[in-house]
């Protein structure tokens, strides 16, 4: 089947720029603030995450563990966003103090989809068909879930010795947090413009969103933003993401003078 403007890939990782959009919303409604705690949001965290901040889980600066080594990879069933909150609540310990370092992490912003679960009162999927697809005209982008169509889908393969194979799912593929959303160059066009006025979001927030966040704050520099890797070239900035799972491998790249 030819693929066009309106075929539905997977974007994985570059699913976390609307996981941290979903959040500068609820910030952007008052529902909580960059330096809300973890535990405030999900009372029953342990002490351990009791410094772990809603900017740390942004910008991968929380130490949470890593769910591939806290989940066998062989299972027989997927993970989803909810056990993930649950294998890490089971846990005693951070990676590293909250803010201490950047490390990329998939469980922050799993965790971040159950903080705006708690917080909006809707599913992940609900809220993003509602709060980010309908508001911005992509009508035919939606985050995945097991059981569910999705228009105009595309498979993943795999090469395998000389065959394609359709691998279009493993382990991790069900959570939708770090990497579930479905979308395509079409309707992602609309997403881009949406960046760059307050569709979404007040302007200040989309800044922070494209802006390098270190252990001091926000800073002018190279690094990451919220759901955004930040570069600076001949004075100007590139915010961008990859995106890579199972069948499927892309990019995001915007340009800012």
């Amino acid at each position: 089947i030819p693929a066009n403007c309106e075929t539905n890939y997977r974007l994985a990782s570059v699913t976390k720029q609307f996981t941290a959009m979903g959040i500068l919303v609820l910030i952007d409604q008052g529902k909580l603030n960059y330096d809300t705690k973890l535990t405030e949001v999900i009372p029953e965290f342990p002490d351990y995450g009791k410094e772990i901040t809603i900017k740390n889980l942004l910008s991968h600066r929380s130490g949470l563990q890593p769910y591939t080594k806290l989940y066998p990879e062989d299972a027989e069933n997927q993970l989803v966003d909810k056990e993930v909150l649950n294998l890490l609540i089971k846990q005693d310990s951070l990676l590293f103090p909250a803010n201490f370092k950047f490390e990329y992490s998939n469980s922050g912003y799993a965790v971040l989809a159950m903080i705006i679960e708690r917080l909006s009162g809707k599913s992940f999927r609900e809220f993003m068909a509602q709060t980010i697809f309908e508001k911005t005209g992509m009508a035919n982008s939606t985050v995945y879930q097991k059981g569910l169509p999705i228009k105009n889908r595309a498979y993943g393969y795999m090469l395998k010795d000389t065959i394609y194979e359709n691998k279009d799912q493993n382990t991790w593929s069900a959570i939708q947090g770090d990497g579930g959303i479905y979308s395509s160059v079409s309707d992602y066009v609309y997403w881009d413009r949406s960046l760059y006025d307050e569709t979404l979001v007040k302007t200040g927030l989309l800044n922070d969103a494209f802006s390098n966040w270190d252990e001091n704050g926000k800073t002018d520099g190279k690094g990451y933003g919220f759901g955004w890797q930040i570069d600076i070239k001949n004075d100007r900035k590139y915010v961008m993401h990859g995106g890579s799972t199972t069948g499927f491998l892309n990019y995001s790249l915007s340009i800012f003078d």
